[in-house]
């Protein structure tokens, strides 16, 4: 059996969370298909999330549980972006972190992913993690930061400018 520290106030949540998940794969998966499928606990998506990793899910119910603990062990969130923004993919705004598109002089189809962190903070994060509406979420790795800044270079037709220009997107710093 694992074991997780959980956050004051959290069980109550998880335990709902938990519930979902098996009450969804009860209801998705007939008796008889369950043997024929690999199933994926909950443990596994918090192990994943932890880990920086994302585990492949069809289930709804188990990809916003990887969210939740994505969100839950990130050390920036960044909220959704504001959708009346004229630029490609909108800028955001977090506490102690912002994320800005820059397009590419030299190369008409990249662009710059700039992830600029406050001033004194102690911690340089080493991935970026974008989740879309449906809680399908994709890992970037971060290169280290020089005075404050990671820059990602995205091609503009990459997962990651598609991820990040959804304004209904959520992202997170780990």
């Amino acid at each position: 059996m694992n074991s997780f520290e959980i956050a004051p106030g959290q069980a109550a949540r998880l335990r709902e969370t938990f519930a979902e998940i098996q009450d969804a794969e009860a209801l998705l998966w007939p008796a008889a298909d369950r043997s024929r499928r690999k199933r994926m606990s909950a443990g596994m998506l918090y192990a994943a999330a932890c880990a920086g990793h994302r585990p492949e899910s069809e289930s709804l119910g188990a990809r916003r549980f990887y969210r939740q603990a994505v969100a839950d062990t990130a050390r920036f969130a960044l909220p959704l972006a504001r959708a009346a923004s004229s630029s490609l993919a909108p800028a955001r705004h977090g506490d102690g972190c912002n994320i800005r598109i820059e397009r590419s002089r030299a190369e008409p189809d990249q662009y710059f992913v700039l992830v600029e962190l406050a001033k004194g903070a102690h911690t340089s994060p080493t991935s970026l993690i974008v989740c879309d509406a449906e809680d399908r979420c994709q890992r970037f790795a971060l290169p280290v930061a020089r005075d404050g800044i990671s820059q990602i270079v995205a091609e503009s037709d990459s997962e990651l400018m598609r991820l990040i220009s959804d304004p209904a997107s959520k992202v997170y710093l780990r």
